[in-house]
């Protein structure tokens, strides 16, 4: 875990009686090879509505462990005097667990482009066959739109809506939309938690 605590957007957090709403992220393509780093995670500060990179992390798993031992580090030798109420994070469960282990009182959000980037790629794990149908039929692109849009209503009401979207498909579309959305489908991660 690295960072630099004489940045002056460090020292500006230290005088903050709250962190607010961390965003924590992770890549996989600009890590080292040697030695062989599996990934390099990254929590960003928002200042007026723009995520700074504050703290580095060169990762060799993935785990939740491995997660709580970053946030540990985080939270008692780099900023014990923040305590955020919120972090936005991908929908990795991993993440999500350990913000939880080590912040409990915290509200966990999801990020919307990662529900857009888990969206498209199940859209695209039908194969081409399916995305040449999908661009051609405006019903089909009409509903994706809308499954793209329940993250913007209230957290409480997104499963009733999902559930009513699923009993809109009409029967023309029924055999191409509704294995993609369903809940049982063994192919559809669950994109309303």
């Amino acid at each position: 875990v690295f960072c630099s605590e004489s940045f002056p957007l460090f020292e500006y957090l230290r005088c903050k009686s709250n962190f607010g709403s961390p965003c924590i992220d992770a890549t996989y393509k600009v890590c080292p090879k040697k030695p062989k780093f599996y990934q390099l995670f990254t929590i960003m500060a928002k200042v007026n509505n723009v995520a700074i990179p504050i703290t580095w992390a060169l990762m060799d798993k993935k785990t939740t462990l491995a997660y709580v031992a970053v946030l540990e580090h985080f939270k008692s030798t780099l900023a014990q005097h923040l305590q955020p109420k919120k972090f936005t994070v991908d929908y990795e469960s991993g993440l999500a667990s350990a913000d939880l282990l080590v912040y409990p009182d915290a509200l966990i959000c999801r990020c919307y482009f990662h529900y857009l980037q888990a969206l498209v790629r199940r859209l695209k794990s039908y194969g081409k066959n399916f995305m040449t149908q999908l661009e051609n039929w405006e019903e089909a692109q009409i509903f994706v739109r809308k499954i793209a849009g329940l993250p913007f209503l209230p957290a409480h009401c997104i499963s009733e809506a999902f559930e009513w979207l699923i009993t809109q498909i009409t029967s023309k579309s029924e055999g191409f939309l509704k294995d993609v959305f369903s809940k049982t489908s063994s192919r559809t991660p669950n994109m309303t938690s």
